[in-house]
Order: C-alpha cells, then sequence, then structure tokens
C-alpha cells in the first residue's frame, strides 16, 4: 500500500483538537470530533491492507491481530505502566477503584461499555479518570472482532456485493445513532453499534480507492470542502451537539473526501507538511498520553488550572509522545529492533493483559485500597472520614421513575406515621434531609421525603437534559403529578419545603401537554406561582429553601486537597461573596423577583460570614461538589443552627429556632447575627 503523507497530517488534524479539547481551549469546543475523523482514517487503512491480503490470497486472522498488537498495545500498556503509581499515589478510593475498573476494562477492550454503564462523557466526573480516553480503542478492536471476519465470510461472492453490505450496514448505523442520541444518549456515544458507520465510511473509502479513481476537476474542491467541514465542526459543535448523529457526517463526510480527493491539490499539500506529518506519526502516543497527563494535573491541583499549565501540558504530551513513539511503538513494529516473533507477541501481550486485569481486579475488589498513605503521610481511609468522600446525596428515597406509591407506602422515606411536613424536589431538596432530620426542632414534626433528581418542585414543567433519557421530562412531570395527587389526599400535610436552584429549567422545558416551551422565566415563575397556589388552595404552607451559595467549582475540592497533599491542621477552605457563579446569582434573582409568591429561606447567611464564606467549618466538608451539601455538612447546619425550625418559622409557624434565629423571607433584609465558624 503506498505512503500517504496527507493522512498522517489528517491524523495531526484529528489528534491536536482532541488534546486542547480535553485541556478546556473553549476555541476547541468540538475538538471530540477528533476521535470520528481518527475511526474513518483507521476503517480506510486497515481495509485498504485487508484488501491487499485477500487478493493476493495471503489473508491470515493471526497475521492480521498480531499487526493489532504491535499497534496497539506496547504503547498502551507502556502509558497504562506510567500512570498507575500516579493514581495510586493520588486518588482517593473512589477514583482509585474507578482507575482499576478501567484497567481491567481496558485489558479486554470494553471500557466503552464500562463507561456507558457509570460515567457521563460531559460530566466532570469524567475529568478525573485518567483512562476515559481509551473508549474509542474498545470502539476500533470490537469492530476489528468482527469485520475482517465479514470480509472472509463474504470474499467469495464478490467485492461489489461486500461493498453494498457495507454500505447497508453503514446505513443502518447512522440510522441508529440518529435513533440512539434521542433515546439512548450514553449507549449512542459509547457503544460500537452507532459508530460503525464512522469506520465504515473509512471502508467505503478504500473499496472505492482500489478501482484506482481517475482525476477528476472537482477533487480540488471536494478535498477542500472536506478539510473546511472537519474545521467547521472543529470550532463551531460543542457538548449541546448530539453525537453522534447526522450532526457526525460533518467531519466523517469531511474525512471521506480528504482520503479520496486529497492527492496533488492545496489540501494534500497543507496536510503533507512536515509539522503536521511528525504530529500524525506519533499521534496514536499523542492520543494515549494526553488524557493522564490532564486529569493528573487537575488532581494535583488545588483549583482548575491555568489554560497556561493546560498548554503546557498539552505540549508535554506531545513530547512524551514521540519518545514512546520511537522507543516503545517502533521496537515492537515489523522489522523494528526488537524483532519478536508471532509467538512472543501473542505471549507477551496475554501476559501483560493478564497481569493489568488482575491488579484492576485487586484494586476493584478492595474499594480502591483505602489504606494507602497519601503523599501527606494520612492514611485515604482517614481522609475519607474527615472529608466526608464517600458520602453524597441520600439517593435511597429518591423517586427513579413517576410512582411515588412504593415510596408513600413502604414508610421508610418519612419520620413518623403521620408526617406533617413533605420535602419535595429535586437534588438539591435531597441534599437538605440531614439538615431537616438533624435540627432540633425535628422533634416535634414528622418529616416525608418525595424527592426526584433534576425534577424541579413545579406542576407541569420538566426540563430537557441531553444526559438524562428523551423520556425524562414525562417521568418529572408524573411524578410532579403523583405529588399533586398525594397532597390532595395528605390532610395531615401541613407544610410544604421546596427546593431547587431551577437551573434545569432555565433550558429548555416541556409542559403537560408534551410542548417544548421557549427558555423563558417568566413561563417558570408563572408556573411556580400556579404550583404555589395550588397548594394554598389545598391548606398547604409552602415555604422555598434556595440553594447554598456556588461560585461554578467543586467546593469540597479544598478540603480534600490539603488533607491528601499537605495534612495541614488549621487550614481554611472557602471563597468570597463576591465570586458567587452566574447561575447562583440568576436563581437567587428568581426567587427574590417580584410576583412570586413564596416565602424564601435564604441558605447563605448560614454558611457565609459577611464578605466570606465557608466551605469547611470545624473538620466538616460542608459541600459534596459544586453545589450540594455533603450528608455530614447538611447536618452540622441543621443542628447548629436549627434549619427545619428557621423553614417553618418563614412559614408563619411560631418556632423559636436555636442558634441564630433567621426568619428570612426573600423580600427581608438580612440583619442581625452573621454565621460563626
Amino acid at each position: 500500500m503506498e505512503y500517504r503523507a496527507e493522512i498522517d497530517g489528517l491524523r495531526a488534524v484529528a489528534v491536536l483538537p482532541v488534546i486542547f479539547f480535553h485541556a478546556g481551549f473553549s476555541w476547541f469546543s468540538g475538538g471530540y470530533v477528533g476521535v470520528d475523523v481518527f475511526f474513518v482514517i483507521s476503517g480506510y487503512l486497515i481495509t485498504s491492507i485487508l484488501l491487499k491480503d485477500l487478493d493476493k490470497g495471503r489473508f491470515s486472522i493471526k497475521k492480521f491481530y498480531e499487526r493489532r498488537a504491535r499497534r496497539i498495545l506496547p504503547a498502551l500498556f507502556f502509558v497504562i505502566s506510567c500512570s498507575t503509581p500516579f493514581a495510586y499515589y493520588w486518588m482517593n478510593p473512589q477514583q482509585f477503584k474507578d482507575f482499576c475498573q478501567a484497567l481491567v476494562a481496558t485489558s479486554i477492550f470494553s471500557s466503552n461499555i464500562l463507561f456507558w454503564i457509570n460515567t457521563d462523557y460531559w460530566s466532570p466526573a469524567a475529568q478525573e479518570n485518567p483512562l476515559l480516553h481509551t473508549w474509542s480503542l474498545a470502539v476500533e478492536e470490537q469492530f476489528y472482532l468482527f469485520f475482517p471476519l465479514l470480509l472472509l465470510l463474504l470474499w467469495s461472492s464478490g467485492k461489489n456485493r461486500i461493498f453494498y453490505v457495507v454500505i447497508f450496514l453503514s446505513a443502518a448505523s447512522l440510522l441508529l445513532s440518529e435513533w440512539g442520541w434521542r433515546n439512548q444518549p450514553s449507549a449512542n456515544f459509547y457503544l460500537v453499534f452507532s459508530r460503525v458507520w464512522e469506520l465504515g465510511a473509512g471502508v467505503i473509502c478504500a473499496f472505492i480507492l482500489q478501482k484506482k479513481l481517475e482525476p477528476s476537476k472537482y477533487q480540488d474542491l471536494a478535498a477542500f470542502i472536506g478539510f473546511l467541514g472537519i474545521l467547521l465542526s472543529i470550532f463551531y459543535y460543542d457538548d449541546s451537539t448530539p453525537f453522534p448523529s447526522i450532526y457526525a457526517a460533518l467531519p466523517v463526510v469531511g474525512t471521506a473526501l480528504i482520503v479520496l480527493f486529497a492527492r496533488d491539490n492545496l489540501t494534500q499539500r497543507i496536510l503533507s507538511t512536515k509539522f503536521l506529518v511528525m504530529i500524525g506519526l506519533i499521534s496514536f502516543s499523542a492520543y494515549l498520553w494526553h488524557q493522564p497527563v490532564l486529569v493528573f494535573a487537575r488532581i494535583r491541583s488545588i483549583s482548575e488550572p491555568s489554560s497556561v499549565l493546560m498548554g503546557a501540558l498539552a505540549l508535554l504530551s506531545i513530547i512524551l509522545a514521540y519518545f514512546s513513539w520511537k522507543f516503545v511503538e517502533q521496537p515492537f513494529r515489523n522489522g523494528g529492533s526488537l524483532h519478536l516473533s508471532q509467538k512472543s507477541i501473542f505471549a507477551y501481550s496475554g501476559m501483560a493483559s493478564a497481569f493489568i486485569l488482575a491488579v484492576g481486579l485487586y484494586g476493584h475488589v478492595s474499594e480502591g485500597m483505602p489504606y494507602r498513605l497519601a503523599p501527606s503521610g494520612v492514611e485515604f481511609s482517614e481522609i475519607n472520614k474527615m472529608t466526608e468522600l464517600n458520602m453524597g446525596l441520600d439517593r435511597t428515597c429518591a423517586v427513579a421513575g413517576s410512582s411515588i406509591s412504593d415510596v408513600v407506602s413502604s414508610g421508610r422515606c418519612q419520620t413518623s406515621k403521620v408526617p406533617n411536613v413533605l420535602v419535595w424536589g429535586d437534588s438539591y431538596a435531597m441534599h437538605l434531609l440531614q439538615a431537616l432530620t438533624s435540627s432540633a426542632s425535628s422533634k416535634n414534626y414528622g418529616l416525608i421525603q418525595l424527592t426526584k433528581s433534576a425534577c424541579a418542585p413545579v406542576f407541569g414543567l420538566a426540563p430537557i437534559l441531553k444526559s438524562y433519557s428523551p423520556s425524562f421530562p414525562k417521568e418529572c412531570i408524573d411524578f410532579n403529578d403523583a405529588v399533586k395527587s398525594y397532597l390532595t389526599n395528605a390532610p395531615n400535610v401541613e407544610y410544604v419545603i421546596m427546593s431547587s436552584p431551577m437551573d434545569p429549567l432555565y433550558n429548555q422545558t416541556v409542559n403537560s401537554q408534551g410542548k417544548v416551551e421557549p427558555i423563558s422565566t417568566e413561563v417558570v415563575r408563572l408556573a411556580l406561582n400556579e404550583t404555589i397556589e395550588f397548594l394554598k388552595e389545598i391548606g398547604k404552607k409552602p415555604i422555598f429553601i434556595s440553594p447554598p451559595p456556588r461560585i461554578g467549582k467543586n467546593l469540597s475540592k479544598c478540603s480534600t486537597y490539603q488533607v491528601t497533599f499537605e495534612n495541614t491542621s488549621n487550614f481554611k477552605c472557602g471563597f468570597k461573596i463576591d465570586e458567587l457563579s452566574e447561575s447562583h446569582q440568576k436563581a437567587m434573582s428568581f426567587l427574590n423577583m417580584r410576583g412570586l409568591d413564596i416565602p424564601i429561606l435564604d441558605l447563605t447567611p448560614y454558611i457565609c460570614d459577611g464578605e466570606l464564606c465557608a466551605s469547611y467549618i470545624n473538620g466538616v466538608n460542608i459541600y459534596r461538589d459544586g453545589g450540594h451539601l455533603s450528608m455530614i455538612g447538611s447536618a452540622y447546619l441543621g443542628r447548629k443552627f436549627d434549619l427545619l425550625g428557621a423553614a417553618l418559622t418563614v412559614a408563619g409557624e411560631k418556632v423559636d429556632p436555636i442558634g441564630h434565629p433567621r426568619a428570612i423571607s426573600s423580600r427581608t433584609q438580612i440583619e442581625g447575627n452573621q454565621a460563626s465558624f
């Protein structure tokens, strides 16, 4: 097969945007499409080799997998070997357990399945997994498990028939991806079935080019349009773009046009420049290195690393890639300096895979080896206790579907057989449970929890969220309708404590008729007021508890970092009131807007003292992430300030909450004592 320098240049165009995207550079908001470019290139190159071997009657499954092993495994195992010590010393038990699970999955090329089950690619948690990028390797290897066999099986029927079979399978896969992003977005992103058409585009190119296309007067334009299509998707797409879907056709078809027509023209000359070709040659190693380098930098930094540092780390990934390409990849290739036989390659690959698998299984079974010593000299098991790493939201009473009958009938989510206080809302209502049940006033009131993640306590409206199933809006509306029905038939419930940051509803929303509403705070305000009016009509007293102050960053990381890496006994973790995030300010503006007829309990004075807010108080991590209270932090605030009593006081109940009584409504100035830490 003739060497095409422009294909290596195209590899550079694929890998650099991926690196810069993961480094957090906003200009490369669609940099993730580089993976799709890689898929097309891979399908083209591998199929070209297979067709050549089949034509000459020398095709061998063993030889094919030997080439794959030489190409993929040495660099992959080397990067994993270099990453594991950093993971062992720096990652908390839950992170290290996740890493070990990824080791197991990567060793058997199924990490895409693991991440489909466990990890939203677009979530902040994804930035803490050094092996997240191996999902694409798994997709390729799963494709190449069946594709060579399919070629071999159909070879006797002729190339034309195989060509049309590939077109059919690719079209079916594209249709599946269109269905998938609407109905199963996570599976659609990670699993091979909705990616086959991208690899198939490369396969189709290989078949076409076997026929030695005659030069066309339009080929220069076609290649350049393909190049522009890739660039447009890199700089224009973002995490809101449904992917993969028909949108992926822009980089996929663009890559195919370059593969087919970038010959003796401007596009070919651009992609054949020495710099791009060199980056292309080391692109596989660069892809392997960039994710662990960036992830460990984030773990080792107390705050998000600067763009300057992330740029330097992106460059470091390229430097490391050069050395692993030269000293790890190249020696194992056919004709490389090691001259290993096929038998040796399979034997060493099997042993290395088994070792990585064993390490991963041990890390998983041991729950992330919690008795490791952190760099500070403290056991991670002790850090867990100090920083509450293992205790997030209490989801045991969260409603998974839309029905609340099981929750109500079981009695497990209430503190009294005849509860008189309902806690209703999304995860920002969930995190209040420890505060409310730990309050001194709780001995006089019975609580029941009816909550559903991302589902604000508003009748008739639900958000459309990319990371949730398309059925979620209906589930949310049905859930709130079920709460409505429950309240109508629960005369014992006198108070309804509601909470939500309302953020999801500022995206597109669906109403009870299934109509998509435009983004509008007025739509949300009217719906919330109708909800409040209904509650009052049936004799309930609604109270809204605000989200805690947020700054758009992980507020638990400061204390975690200090105890893990420095072990200082008298550290302070907090933020300034003027750092409040735009989303939090928007939420508070909404809750304080004129015409919203509900008393509001603002959590800010309980966490902030004047201009300073604390995220770690008296050995307690108040937050679990960028906005939710930790379970222990929630309980701490409840015990210290009797938040249940404060909420009921806001609603007009004569309660004398302990600590600092703060009957603060949305139309009352904050006065008196501030929270002291």
